[in-house]
């Protein structure tokens, strides 16, 4: 059984479908200086998106230790 709770939206999808083959292209032209320019890219991103994840969790630790306001 394979549940995930994170739910891939069909942009982002497309986005992982385009990427790949565009590095297929990119392979099969034995383009290296733009592989080289796109991994570097994936890479800067990849890490973006981990210090994203990483300050949005603890975001939203924080607010689980915070007391609620009750609203009149």
């Amino acid at each position: 059984m394979n549940w995930n709770p994170i739910e891939i939206s069909a942009e982002t999808q497309f986005s992982e479908i385009s990427t790949a083959q565009a590095i297929q292209e990119r392979y099969a032209h034995k383009d290296l200086e733009s592989l080289y320019k796109m991994a570097l890219l994936l890479n800067q991103m990849a890490h973006q998106q981990r210090t994203m994840a990483k300050w949005l969790a603890k975001e939203a630790a924080g607010n689980l230790t915070r007391p609620r306001e009750l609203s009149s």
